[in-house]
């Protein structure tokens, strides 16, 4: 955690400067740099917090050279990485004594309460130590393989925040093992009728809250290893739409992961476009109107389940198009970026068969008019433009309104755009096009 703090920090030092000289950062500039700036903040913000809370106490080790151990013994090698926690190389040699010990024998190592606590301590007390953290994580796999133990030992909190944890680290094999233990734990809970889904719902519920606080993840490498396990589908996206939060009571934050999760998965797993998906992204919509984040990232995720096989439909029942409606209408007139998502999504809903197009009932001329006060207030911005402009000739096109959009002034709107980007092509095709 200290070392992705070191990097945030970096990172946010040469943004900072970028932004002094007026420059770009990856090809970032202007405004959205501004934005990525704000959101390194936060992560910086958020990762000190982490590390403040993770801030543990080792004891001081015996005196003297450190002692031997029989790694045949558990008893013994307890002992061991109790009275040596903070001496990380000793920590090391006993953990790994431990894994062995699990692979011989997972029941007597699980059984051992003390043992396990302490591992998870030790995974704690030294999270930048990449061996130890490997044999930590080798440790928990070995256990995983038994499917009742890991349904009975392992689907708890604490066991999973610290394989979470492990996941992130900057170590590939570290992070290799940690997702192997976290898939098999999952795949043992789903080969079970009556266990639940604890283990698959608080890691969907962490991966969420990561993703929002701007933290990597790597739930798409488990989900691999899941499909290779065999685990249906079907099994995972209901947790994964159980796990959303609940409107309104969520936090943005996680809101937010949850719905970026969602975009990124829908294309892995079929499943997820369903009504319940649909209905808990326009809920979190609908809770929190004012949340740029939530209204990007929300039609973003609707945009995802419209374009899928069946979701034209689902989208319609949730009303997730009168969703989108209400956030080009509000703050989307704020956010050139939100606008030209809204708008690309309700122009795509004239593409959808005719029943559905009825069910969402669009309010094109409001939708019109909310374009082209969006196309004034961000005349500078060539892709909302671009955007505005094939909407437009779009919605001319199919509703037949050539003559009302004239009659409302919008020739010489278009005429204004045209002058203002002489020499954007695209914007030039499709204003000649309208």
């Amino acid at each position: 955690m200290a070392k992705r703090l070191a990097v945030t920090k970096a990172e946010l030092e040469e943004v900072n400067v970028a932004l002094k000289k007026e420059s770009s950062y990856l090809g970032i500039c202007g405004s959205d740099l501004s934005r990525y700036a704000a959101q390194l903040e936060e992560k910086e913000r958020l990762l000190m917090q982490i590390l403040e809370l993770q801030v543990l106490k080792a004891a001081a080790p015996p005196p003297g050279p450190p002692a031997t151990f029989d790694r045949c013994s558990l008893s013994k090698v307890v002992q061991h990485m109790l009275d040596y926690e903070a001496v990380p190389t000793e920590s090391i040699k006993a953990l790994r004594a431990l894994a062995s010990l699990a692979y011989k024998d997972v029941n007597e190592v699980a059984g051992h309460r003390t043992g396990m606590a302490q591992l998870l301590r030790l995974a704690q007390l030294h999270p930048d130590e990449d061996q130890l953290q490997l044999a930590a994580m080798k440790c928990l796999c070995h256990l995983a393989f038994d499917t009742a133990l890991a349904r009975r030992d392992l689907a708890s909190p604490p066991v999973l925040d610290a394989l979470l944890a492990a996941r992130q680290s900057a170590a590939p094999e570290v992070r290799k093992v940690a997702d192997e233990a976290t898939a098999r734990i999952i795949a043992a809970e789903a080969t079970a009728t009556s266990s639940g889904a604890r283990a698959l719902l608080h890691i969907f519920r962490a991966e969420a809250q990561a993703r929002g606080r701007q933290i990597p993840t790597t739930l798409r490498d488990i989900l691999k290893l899941l499909s290779e396990e065999l685990v249906d589908v079907g099994f995972l996206a209901e947790c994964f739409i159980e796990a959303a939060p609940a409107a309104p009571s969520g936090s943005v934050e996680e809101g937010v992961g949850w719905l970026s999760l969602l975009v990124d998965l829908i294309g892995q797993n079929p499943a997820l476009v369903s009504p319940g998906a649909a209905v808990a992204a326009t809920a979190l919509m609908d809770a929190f109107p004012r949340s740029l984040p939530i209204q990007s990232q929300g039609v973003a995720a609707l945009t995802a389940l419209a374009a899928s096989r069946g979701g034209p439909k689902v989208v319609a029942d949730a009303k997730g198009v009168k969703s989108v409606e209400s956030a080009q209408g509000t703050i989307g007139l704020e956010d050139a970026e939100l606008q030209t998502s809204c708008i690309n999504f309700l122009v795509s809903v004239l593409d959808w068969p005719l029943d559905i197009q009825d069910l969402c009932d669009v309010d094109y001329p409001r939708v019109v008019s909310v374009i082209k006060e969006a196309m004034q207030r961000h005349l500078e911005v060539v892709s909302l433009q671009v955007a505005a402009l094939c909407g437009l000739a779009k919605i001319v096109e199919v509703l037949s309104v050539a003559a009302e959009m004239k009659a409302a002034g919008t020739e010489g709107l278009i005429k204004t755009v045209l002058a203002h980007h002489r020499e954007q092509k695209q914007v030039w095709t499709w204003g000649r096009i309208l």
